[in-house]
């Protein structure tokens, strides 16, 4: 392999690496909105106004959406950087197809993503919380001025 070829394999490598760290930090930073919208709405309900407890849940499904694409994004960035690493151990790379890489337009599965072990665990926890909460504060005769 010469030492174009090896560059911009490197290159190409590297920058797959990138996006997947990236994905992975987006859907850290969902999965933070989503706890501190969640924190807020409920400090806001016990404070101040009653709100209802489904309401408190309601942020949560656009936010594990959000991280659901990322994830989706990230598991196909894993992907297209094992193809490219199978085809340099079985020597099919070369300078014209080092940087063919699939578009993920139309060939992610986000609702797939839900199983993931970082989706359904963390989410349905959050909303089993706020949900739980919300309902003990809206039977409480008086919670306000308490």
């Amino acid at each position: 392999m010469d030492s174009t070829l090896q560059t911009a394999l490197h290159h190409q490598m590297s920058m797959i690496q990138e996006l997947i760290k990236r994905m992975s930090e987006n859907s850290r930073n969902t999965k933070t909105w989503a706890i501190s919208l969640v924190s807020a709405l409920l400090v806001f309900s016990s404070k101040t106004v009653l709100i209802p407890w489904y309401i408190l849940i309601l942020p949560v499904l656009p936010l594990m959406y959000i991280d659901m694409y990322y994830l989706a994004l990230e598991t196909f960035y894993r992907e297209q950087y094992n193809k490219l690493k199978t085809r340099y151990k079985e020597n099919k790379i070369t300078i014209e197809n080092i940087y063919d890489i699939e578009n993920p337009n139309g060939s992610l599965d986000i609702f797939f993503q839900f199983g993931s072990k970082s989706i359904w665990p963390f989410y349905g926890l959050l909303m089993a919380v706020a949900g739980l909460i919300g309902y003990f504060l809206a039977t409480q005769v008086n919670c306000i001025g308490a």
